[in-house]
């Protein structure tokens, strides 16, 4: 699934001068491994100002990430609402 997702960089791989947050993929409840092809992935400004136009669940889908850990990035760069009709 990660393959459809070009955008999406790890964090080994990135190297920007602008701010990155990295999200972890947590373990389901009860799984006693790791959720496969779980690496960390870096979230930078860039990465989500194209989605801006659209919802935030409609974002979070396209980049294969929850709204929460979006929400989280955004409030790190200092956005504090997702900008969709705002």
């Amino acid at each position: 699934q990660s393959s459809n997702i070009p955008a999406m960089q790890t964090s080994n791989a990135l190297a920007s001068s602008s701010p990155v947050y990295t999200v972890c993929p947590r373990r389901k409840p009860g799984a006693t491994s790791p959720v496969a092809g779980s690496a960390q992935v870096s979230i930078t400004f860039e990465l989500l100002k194209p989605y801006f136009n659209k919802p935030l669940t409609e974002a979070a889908e396209e980049l294969g990430l929850s709204a929460t850990a979006i929400k989280k990035a955004c409030r790190k760069f200092g956005i504090p609402k997702w900008p969709f009709r705002t």
